[in-house]
């Protein structure tokens, strides 16, 4: 096998370069496109369809050969993750670069999921080994009971008998000291269940504050994601609809920009009251993160869930929203939807896509509306 040379993924080298094609006033985008040409006829439909796809995307942008921009590169092509495909979309839309200082902003945020989602698990481990914990001192409490009866009748019946020699009173001090033992270990183990039982109450309180948004209080994107997979297994086992669906507040930058965030935490906590208006055991709402919020629908059909979503977007729209701090004016505050049948698509996976495709063509349309994908 060759060896990679790290100084091929310098941030100070571009990809024409690491490719052999060189910059400025050598080969043009033509270069790339005859390379990504003959990848595709060399094995059409393959890996390396996809790398040409790769190639591409990261010469059309301009950006450096780094794991930033060929990550994203892969991600967007491939579809694996429909956010960063219409946050890329939405930039290239209003006129801004993608750069790899952008992704490698974008980058750290998805990192700090990763980390979260690691410390979940861990919670989760851990709550494993307190219950089993507190199951083996419940045992050895219901034991050492036991055994201190069983001593207690021995000591009993010597002490009723008549014809046994002098040491026996010695043989009963020795059993009553064991028994006098045994009781101290049950109130020590009664004890240890009882602080099992504290650190397993206090470690369920973390675990909901783990998955709750600090700001809206709505469930997490790690709660939603839970939550979607029961659902969905669920709500297949009893053949019903499940329906999910993605809110975005519309020129929520703007909203920041003109008022500062103070005000666009406001917002956005208004926007979680008014989805929390329609939440039930059968409406679950989330917050997905930054101004985008994930309703997941069940026993509802498509038409049915979209005429539910359609109410609580109709009446934010009505609302007049001031600036606390400045009484200026912010005006109405919309969002746009997107959503979907989950199982009118292969998985749960594919029907988030399509939701997302679904709330990326409702913005593309004038905003303020649902689309149904």
């Amino acid at each position: 096998m060759t060896a990679l040379d790290p100084s091929a993924f310098s941030e100070k080298a571009g990809f024409r370069s690491w490719l052999g094609l060189g910059r400025g006033s050598g080969p043009d985008l033509s270069d790339l496109r005859m390379l990504a040409a003959h990848l595709r006829a060399a094995a059409p439909g393959s890996r390396a369809d996809l790398i040409a796809a790769i190639t591409e995307f990261v010469d059309r942008h301009d950006l450096d050969v780094c794991p930033y921009s060929l990550g994203a590169a892969h991600d967007y092509v491939s579809g694996d993750d429909p956010l960063l495909m219409r946050l890329i979309d939405e930039r290239v839309m209003i006129g801004q670069a993608v750069t790899v200082e952008w992704l490698r902003k974008l980058r750290r945020q998805h990192e700090g999921d990763s980390e979260a989602t690691e410390l979940h698990r861990s919670f989760e481990k851990l709550e494993k080994h307190l219950i089993e914990f507190g199951s083996t001192a419940s045992a050895a409490r219901k034991a050492t009971q036991d055994y201190g009866s069983s001593l207690e009748g021995h000591a009993e019946q010597l002490n009723n008998s008549t014809d046994l020699s002098g040491s026996v009173s010695e043989i009963l001090s020795l059993v009553r000291g064991m028994i006098a033992r045994t009781d101290e270990m049950e109130k020590e183990m009664a004890r240890s269940e009882r602080q099992s039982d504290t650190l397993r109450r206090n470690l369920e309180t973390a675990l909901r504050s783990a998955e709750q948004d600090f700001l809206t209080g709505l469930p997490n994107r790690r709660a939603f994601e839970k939550t979607y997979e029961n659902e969905y297994r669920d709500a297949r086992a009893a053949m019903e609809h499940l329906v999910v669906a993605f809110c975005d507040i519309d020129h929520f930058k703007r909203i920041n920009d003109n008022h500062g965030h103070e005000t666009g935490d406001r917002v956005l906590k208004a926007v979680a009251r008014n989805l929390s208006g329609i939440s039930s055991d059968r409406c679950y709402i989330a917050r997905h993160g930054g101004e985008e919020f994930v309703v997941l629908i069940r026993g509802k059909s498509l038409v049915e869930a979209k005429e539910l979503l359609d109410a609580a977007r109709i009446e934010l729209s009505e609302r007049h929203f001031v600036n606390r701090q400045t009484k200026a004016p912010i005006g109405h505050v919309t969002f746009s939807a997107g959503m979907a049948d989950v199982f009118a698509y292969s998985d749960r996976r594919a029907a988030l896509k399509a939701a997302d495709a679904a709330l990326y063509m409702a913005k593309g349309n004038g905003r303020n509306q649902i689309l149904a994908a």
